[in-house]
């Protein structure tokens, strides 16, 4: 995905995003911080085409989103909300089924392929053994996973997540955050939103800080969770260290609010 000068705002207020560049590649896991109100959800939906942009482009497989219907724009890009407004009376299993759609045509109902998907996908948020039960009777962090398994089965080439560990205990934190590292492992391009520096730090392949709708700085973890780049942003109640990368690539640092 190519994102050139991307401008996006809601109905008569300024805009949001304010001549936004990015390229989301594959096999890269792009993490976007930043604090509230910085644009890191309108960056999300102005990518995924729920927002009209009101300048600049985005382009995905070459294309212009904006040419493209809903069946092969969910072909291409799959999107994970924070939440939904309301939760649909369906089983589990039937709302990450609702991702194969784009797969589907009039002549043909789901088959094994399908069923595989959605299966594997409850596998990786490890939401198998909950498959039949309603979604009403989830607590609020598995209904955040569900969400998370249904942009899995969607098989698309580009995943946007908007802050996909709301809600989510400590473990089950980690757990989303390695099954979404682990789809650029199968090549995909996933761009995911959080606020928390110390999981963009660990699965991280590159790291965007966006403040006042535009990318104040960019690059690899141990480049943008430093004193100099945070704490004018954050403040200085930061404390920094590092621990091993759990990529195995040396070092990664932590980010510790911490009153003096």
């Amino acid at each position: 995905m190519t994102v050139e000068g991307l401008r996006a705002g809601y109905r008569d207020g300024p805009d949001v995003l304010a001549g936004v560049d990015l390229t989301l590649r594959d096999g890269e896991l792009t993490v976007v911080v930043g604090p509230n109100g910085s644009g890191k959800s309108t960056l999300v939906k102005a990518a995924a085409g729920l927002l009209r942009p009101r300048g600049g482009s985005v382009r995905v497989e070459g294309r212009d989103l904006a040419d493209l219907s809903d069946r092969d724009r969910a072909r291409r890009v799959a999107v994970v909300p924070q939440n939904l407004d309301r939760w649909p009376s369906l089983k589990v299993f039937d709302l990450v089924a609702s991702g194969r759609y784009a797969h589907l045509s009039w002549w043909r109902g789901p088959g094994a392929a399908d069923r595989e998907a959605v299966e594997h996908a409850l596998e990786q948020v490890g939401l198998a053994e909950q498959a039949e039960r309603p979604l009403t009777e989830l607590s609020g962090g598995q209904r955040q996973r569900a969400l998370v398994a249904r942009a899995l089965a969607q098989s698309a080439s580009v995943f946007l997540v908007d802050e996909p560990t709301n809600a989510l205990d400590l473990s089950h934190q980690l757990d989303v955050f390695s099954s979404i590292g682990a789809l650029t492992c199968e090549g995909r391009a996933v761009l995911t939103v959080t606020h928390d520096l110390n999981l963009a730090s660990q699965f991280a392949t590159r790291i965007l800080l966006l403040v006042d709708g535009r990318f104040a700085a960019q690059g690899k973890p141990q480049e943008v969770l430093r004193p100099e780049v945070l704490e004018p942003i954050y403040g200085e109640r930061l404390r920094f260290g590092s621990l091993p990368s759990p990529m195995g690539d040396g070092e990664r640092p932590y980010v510790l609010p911490w009153m003096s």
